[in-house]
């Protein structure tokens, strides 16, 4: 795999202001200046990822937030738009009890449960080394 290009102040502010400085993805406002390491810090993506074969090229970037960035993976812009889509779904019929919103809720938190002890125990292995 490539090596990823470091993108310089101006080119970063001309992706930014392609949305008005709002994530591609969910909408959220971004803050330009944002400390690195904070919420707050956005993410240069890429629209068709280097491994699908995209370029280090401006009309191949996209403002993204730091959330939408780690959740996205490899998924192409519109899937993710569709996997929040059903999420916001799934959320109502979760929160008004519906019987499939009560068994989304258990997948969920079985999911969410399995996935915290995975974390757990690499936390845990990448301490024996």
């Amino acid at each position: 795999m490539q090596k990823r290009k470091s993108i310089n102040k101006k080119t970063k502010e001309i992706v930014f202001d392609k949305t008005d400085g709002r994530c591609h993805v969910c909408g959220k406002t971004l803050f330009f200046n944002a400390k690195a390491g904070s919420r707050e810090r956005w993410r240069v993506d890429h629209i068709l990822q280097k491994s699908r074969g995209g370029e280090d090229l401006i009309n191949n970037y996209l403002p993204i937030c730091r959330d939408c960035n780690f959740l996205r993976r490899n998924y192409a812009s519109e899937t993710m738009r569709r996997i929040i889509r059903f999420g916001i779904i799934a959320r109502g019929l979760s929160k008004r009890k519906t019987d499939i919103g009560l068994q989304l809720s258990d997948i969920y938190e079985k999911r969410k449960k399995k996935n915290f002890k995975k974390r757990k125990q690499k936390a845990f292995l990448h301490e024996l080394r």
